[in-house]
C-alpha cells in the first residue's frame, strides 16, 4: 500500500497531469475554430455591409454653401442586384423561372466560360461547372452551378445588401439596378445629399416586402449615419491582420488551371496545412510577394479547402494589384460533392498602399463564394508603404485614389475599398460569422491554468 507522502506524490502527478491534458485540449480546440483570432475581425459594424466605400470628397473655398463642395461618388453601380444573386452562373437573362428582380435588366452572362454545354457535368473540354440547373428559362432560384472540389455557393435572395459610405463629402450613383437590404444605403450625408443625380430605373425592395418594390429614385432604403465606430472597427482590424505573423509565401499567380482544359486543374489550396506548419491559430496567413507586379488569376478555379473551419487571410507583401479574370475563388470543405452552402466569409484579399495601379482589385468575369476584398489604403498612414508597421490612422484620399472595379462578377463577397465601382454585378453578402471566444471555455481554460500554476506560484509546482 502506498504511504501518505507517496499517495500525495501521486496524487499530485496525477492532478497536474490531467489539467495539463485539459489545456492542451482547450486550447487545440480554440485553435482549430480560430475563436480568438477571427474574432478580431468579426465586428458587428464591419460585417453589416456587402460595401464599404471610405472615400472622400472636399469642402469648396465658400464653408457656408454646399454649391461649392466637391463631390465624390465613392460607390457605382450599374444594371446589378446587390443583396441577391438569383443564378448561379449566369446566363443574359434576369426575370426568369423563379427570379424576382425590378429594374436589374440582366446582361450578366458567365455561361460561356464555365458551363457552354447546357446540362453538362464539368469535364476535359466541356464545362468547368457542373450545369446542375440548365438555361434558359427554367432556372431555380436556390440550385446553382456548382465547381467539383467546392462548397456551394448560395443562391436566392437574402436582403444582405447594405452599403455604407462613409465620406462627409461622398455621393453614390445607380442605375438599372436593386437593392435588396434590411438597412441600404446609408450615408454619413442626408439621403439627398448623398444620391443627389438619380439616372434611370432603379428599385430597392424592403426586407419585409417580397413583392412590392419601393422606388431607390426617391430615396427609399437611403439614410443617414455616423460612421464613425465602423471607421474605428476598420482601423482596427487593420492594426490586427498587420500583427499576425505571416504562414506561408505565394509568389506566383495561376493560369489555365480549370477542369476545362486539358493540361490544368483547379487550384487546390490547403488551409489546414498552411496553418499547422505555421503559426497554428486558425487563421492561414499567405503573404503574396511578386516581385513589383499583378497577382494574376487568369481561366482559372481556386479552392481554398478546410475542414478545420481555418480562416485565410492573403496580404500583398509585394505587387502592385489583385488581376482576376474569367476566373472562380470558392471556398471547400474537402467533401467532393459538399451541401455546405457558402454564405459567411472564409477568406480575405488584403491591400492596403498604392504601388503605381489604382484599381487595386480588378476583376473580369469572376465568381466569388466566401471571399473578402479589402483595400485599406485610407487607413494607411504610409499609403504607398505595402503593410507599413505603423498604426492606422483614417485618412482618406480626396477624389480619385484607389479602388475596386468589378466588370461582370458574381457570388457571396464583400468589397471594402475607397471606391467600389460595379457593373453587370449580382451579389450576396458573406460576412464573418459572429465567433466570440465561448465564456464556459474561457473560464475553463482560465481556472485550469490558474490550478495548474497555483501551486508552482506557491514554491511547490508538480512533483516530478
Amino acid at each position: 500500500m502506498l504511504g501518505m507522502e507517496q499517495r500525495r506524490i501521486f496524487e499530485a502527478r496525477h492532478c497536474c497531469r490531467l489539467m495539463s491534458l485539459c489545456v492542451s485540449g482547450v486550447l487545440a480546440l480554440t485553435a482549430i475554430n480560430g475563436w480568438a483570432t477571427v474574432a478580431e475581425l468579426s465586428s458587428p459594424e464591419i460585417q453589416k455591409y456587402l460595401v464599404i466605400a471610405t472615400g472622400e470628397g472636399s469642402s469648396g473655398d465658400d464653408t457656408e454653401s454646399a454649391e461649392d463642395d466637391v463631390l465624390f461618388n465613392a460607390f457605382d453601380m450599374s444594371n446589378v442586384e446587390i443583396g441577391a444573386d438569383q443564378e448561379l452562373v449566369s446566363n443574359s437573362l434576369a426575370g426568369t423561372g423563379d427570379q424576382r428582380v425590378g429594374s436589374y435588366t440582366g446582361g450578366l452572362d458567365l455561361t460561356g466560360n464555365w458551363v457552354p454545354n447546357d446540362g453538362e457535368l464539368a469535364t476535359v473540354d466541356r464545362n468547368r461547372f457542373d450545369d446542375v440547373d440548365p438555361d434558359p428559362s427554367d432556372d431555380t432560384v436556390g440550385v446553382p452551378d456548382e465547381l467539383p472540389g467546392a462548397r456551394p455557393v448560395f443562391e436566392g435572395i437574402d436582403y444582405s445588401g447594405n452599403v455604407a459610405i462613409t465620406g462627409d463629402y461622398a455621393t453614390f450613383q445607380s442605375s438599372n439596378s436593386d437593392v435588396n437590404a434590411d438597412t441600404g444605403i446609408e450615408c454619413a450625408r442626408t439621403p439627398e445629399a448623398c444620391f443627389p443625380e438619380p439616372s434611370t430605373e432603379n428599385s430597392y425592395f424592403d426586407v419585409g416586402d417580397f413583392g412590392g418594390e419601393q422606388d431607390l429614385n426617391a430615396l427609399a432604403g437611403v439614410s443617414q449615419f455616423d460612421p464613425t465606430s465602423l471607421l474605428d472597427n476598420l482601423e482596427d482590424a487593420r492594426d490586427y491582420i498587420l500583427s499576425l505573423p505571416s504562414d506561408y509565401t505565394l509568389t506566383s499567380g495561376f493560369v489555365d488551371q480549370n477542369i476545362k482544359n486539358p493540361d490544368g486543374a483547379p487550384v487546390l489550396t490547403d488551409l489546414d496545412a498552411i496553418d499547422a506548419d505555421g503559426v497554428y491559430d486558425g487563421i492561414a496567413v499567405i503573404d503574396i510577394d511578386v516581385d513589383g507586379s499583378a497577382f494574376e488569376l487568369n481561366n482559372s478555379d481556386w479552392i481554398l479547402q478546410s475542414t478545420l473551419n481555418t480562416f485565410v487571410i492573403f496580404r500583398m507583401a509585394d505587387g502592385v494589384q489583385f488581376d482576376f479574370s474569367n476566373s472562380s475563388i470558392l471556398l471547400g470543405d474537402g467533401n467532393s460533392d459538399s451541401t455546405n452552402i457558402i454564405d459567411e466569409l472564409g477568406a480575405i484579399f488584403f491591400m492596403d498602399a498604392y504601388m503605381g495601379t489604382n484599381e487595386l482589385f480588378n476583376l473580369n468575369n469572376v465568381i466569388l463564394g466566401g471571399i473578402g476584398l479589402w483595400d485599406f489604403t485610407d487607413f494607411n498612414p504610409n499609403r504607398t508603404q505595402l503593410l507599413s508597421s505603423a498604426a492606422s490612422v483614417f485618412a482618406p484620399a480626396e477624389g480619385d485614389a484607389t479602388m475596386i472595379n468589378l466588370q461582370d462578377a458574381q457570388g457571396c463577397a464583400q468589397f471594402i475599398s475607397h471606391q467600389v465601382l460595379m457593373s453587370d454585378n449580382r451579389w450576396n453578402r458573406c460576412a464573418m460569422g459572429q465567433v466570440p471566444v465561448p465564456s464556459s471555455l474561457s473560464l475553463m481554460l482560465a481556472a485550469l491554468m490558474a490550478l495548474l500554476w497555483a501551486p508552482r506560484s506557491a514554491g511547490r509546482g508538480c512533483p516530478a
